[in-house]
Parts: C-alpha cells; sequence; structure tokens
C-alpha cells in the first residue's frame, strides 16, 4: 500500500463436496491494526461467490465505508453518538443479516443494542477506530448461541450481554442462562446443619427398705436426656439466582429410661428382682418430619395458599411439631420483587444467635419444640 491506509483486499474460497464457500476481506488501517471479516456463500463456482458478496453488502460494506473512508450513507445504516468512557462516538451501526428458513419470522430485539452499548460503556477504548461484529444463531431445536468479537478478538463482555437478550424463540423453548436448572422455577438447597446428642439430661434415683437384715428393700429410678437435629433451607429461583425466602428448624428428640427392682430373703432364700423401660423417638423420623414442615410452610407462603389449606395448625395446639412458646407463621410469602435479576440472600439472624429457643422444659409429649423463624 506504500503507507496508503487504509486498503482493502477480499479472497474467495469455494467450498467443496456441497460446503459452502468463503469470502474473505481484509480492511489493512495501519501497519499493525486490521479488520477481518468472512462471509458465507451458498452455491457452488461463481453461485456462492455472489452469495458472499450480497452477504457483504449488506452487512458491512456501508459501515466499512463510513468509518474508514468516511462516505456515509444513512439510507444503508444508522448512525448514532454514544458516549462512552470520556469520549462521544461516532457508532456506524449496519442492518442485521437473517438468514435461515424462518428467516422471514424473525425480529431483532430493540434492546440487542441497548445491551451492546452498556457493555461497551464499560471497556477502556483507545481513541481510534474500533470494530465489533455481532453473531445470534439458534437450531431448530431451540439450542441458540451469541458471539461477539472486538476489533477481531472475541470480546467475553459482549457475549454475555447478548446472551441476556430475550431473543425470539423458533419454538416453545424456555431460554437458560449459566447456573440455571431447566425444567423448573425454584429449587432448594440447604441440609442438616446440626445434630447433639446430649444437650441435657437429668436423673432421679432411690433406695428403701426395712432396717432389718431380712426387710424387704427396693430401688426405683427414672432418667431423661434431650438430642436435637438442625435443618436450614434455601429456596432459589432458578431464573435469576435470587434467593426468595429462608427458612430455619431444629426438632428435639426426647430419651427416657425408668427401672425399679426389690430384693427380699424368704426364709432360707432371698429374690432380687428388676425391670425397666427405655425409649427413644426415631432420630430419622425426627430429620424427615422437619424437612416435611420446612417444605410446607415454604410452598404455602410462596404460593399464598390460604390458612384452610394446609397451614391452619401451624403453631396451635393441633400442631403436632409445634412446642411451647412457637408462634404461627405469617401466611404472606418472604418474597423480594425486583425489576432486574438480584443475588441478594435474605438473613434470619436473630433466632439463630440463641441456640436454646424453642426448647421446651415441660413433658416430652409437648416438648418437641421448633426453632428459628422471624415472622
Amino acid at each position: 500500500t506504500d503507507g496508503d491506509f487504509p486498503a482493502i483486499r477480499a479472497a474467495w474460497h469455494a467450498g467443496a463436496a456441497g460446503e459452502p464457500g468463503r469470502l474473505d476481506v481484509d480492511v489493512v488501517l495501519s501497519e499493525e491494526r486490521y479488520i477481518e471479516e468472512s462471509f458465507a456463500g451458498a452455491g457452488g463456482g461463481d453461485t456462492g461467490c455472489r452469495d458472499a458478496l450480497r452477504a457483504f453488502e449488506h452487512d458491512a460494506f456501508h459501515p466499512l465505508l463510513a468509518a474508514c473512508w468516511y462516505v456515509t450513507d444513512d439510507r444503508r445504516m444508522r448512525i448514532a453518538a454514544w458516549d462512552i468512557g470520556v469520549r462521544s462516538w461516532d457508532v456506524f451501526i449496519g442492518p442485521f443479516n437473517v438468514r435461515g428458513t424462518a428467516a422471514d419470522a424473525v425480529t431483532i430485539p430493540a434492546e440487542a443494542l441497548a445491551a451492546v452499548e452498556a457493555a461497551l460503556q464499560r471497556e477502556a477504548l483507545t481513541p481510534e477506530l474500533h470494530w465489533v461484529r455481532l453473531v445470534h444463531s439458534q437450531a431448530t431445536e431451540g439450542d441458540s448461541r451469541s458471539e461477539a468479537s472486538l476489533d477481531n478478538e472475541p470480546w467475553t463482555a459482549g457475549t454475555l450481554a447478548l446472551t441476556a437478550v430475550a431473543w425470539p424463540q423458533g419454538s416453545d423453548y424456555r431460554k437458560i442462562f449459566a447456573g440455571s436448572i431447566p425444567g423448573s422455577d425454584y429449587y432448594l438447597v440447604g441440609g442438616v446443619t446440626e445434630v447433639n446428642f446430649n444437650i441435657r439430661s437429668m436423673g432421679a434415683s432411690a433406695d428403701g427398705g426395712g432396717t432389718a437384715t431380712d426387710a424387704l428393700k427396693g430401688t426405683a429410678g427414672a432418667n431423661m436426656y434431650v438430642m436435637n437435629v438442625g435443618l436450614d433451607l434455601r429456596l432459589v429461583d432458578t431464573n435469576t439466582l435470587e434467593v426468595v425466602d429462608v427458612i430455619s428448624y431444629q426438632k428435639q428428640i426426647i430419651g427416657r429410661q425408668i427401672q425399679a427392682g426389690v430384693f427380699d430373703f424368704l426364709g432360707h432364700t432371698f429374690f432380687d428382682a428388676s425391670l425397666g423401660e427405655s425409649a427413644l423417638e426415631p432420630i430419622q423420623l425426627a430429620v424427615r418430619s422437619v424437612v416435611e414442615r420446612a417444605v410446607l410452610e415454604m410452598v404455602s407462603r410462596l404460593y399464598h395458599a390460604p390458612t384452610s389449606a394446609c397451614v391452619s395448625n401451624f403453631g396451635t395446639a393441633s400442631d403436632p411439631l409445634a412446642g411451647p412458646g412457637d408462634n404461627s407463621p405469617s401466611n404472606q410469602p418472604r418474597m423480594a420483587s425486583a425489576a432486574a435479576p438480584t443475588f441478594k440472600e435474605n438473613h434470619y439472624d436473630a433466632p439463630r444467635q440463641d441456640p436454646y429457643h424453642g426448647y421446651s422444659h415441660a413433658d416430652a409429649n409437648d416438648g418437641l419444640g421448633l426453632r428459628g423463624r422471624e415472622q
């Protein structure tokens, strides 16, 4: 070019075995910088080459004329001014080229360019010409893919911005984002976070009998101990990854042991008899009950279930899992409402500051206390 920049060159590569050909266009901006563009041409021979040339003329020719040679035609492109950093930039936006079996039925979302502009505003651009290429493809099966390049290099921020756009779907497919779970609205995460095997125990025993050597004597005793299991659950929106509800429960498990015995002489013989009983609520049943109760309470709030449907007994005398001091839960869901995805977790720390909140000092029949709800 003898230093006369910018300069342009093109090369056509015919396709083999029915594959489309490729037109490579290079625009040399300086000794170190150039723009590379490639266009597919369907058909063999001259037909494929002309198809690729039409794509080049439709997509890139007029923006290149405007940016490199200052020849503008606002009928063939959109001219805008974007404020990026401390500078105002002239932006030449070429038309979107839609190709495929259902090309006529596809419309480009208006927010696509806005997303790209927002991504560019976060870039530190040098004061020179920059070239952005945007590509979005979608298969008939519903799989879609977006790509963005900035100055011939993959542009991750632009790709993420395009992926987040609600592109039209050829069929009734749901768009899946990174980190989300397909085919669901919410998922539960959490687990059993406490197992304390002896948080409280007590016992009593007594011996009695006559003072004579052959007098009747007897013993009696009772022991009780308490263990507990704790559960923490979070309900997460699979589309926004927002934590929409948090719940914590703990359940006490009561164990008992009772024993009694007698000792006596009958003439030249003696006898010693004793009996006892011990019982412990199944630990698996305790874990299962807190999981089921937590899920029931979460779902009832989430879907605004009426109190008569499934939660009318919560915190009342007929609640099989409630202990003294447990409060009836609110029938309103603890959900955050936002126009855009947020990643904020709601913490309910107050009940967790007292690890013995909800423990019962009464008989074990109604001593299955529950901990951890902020109403």
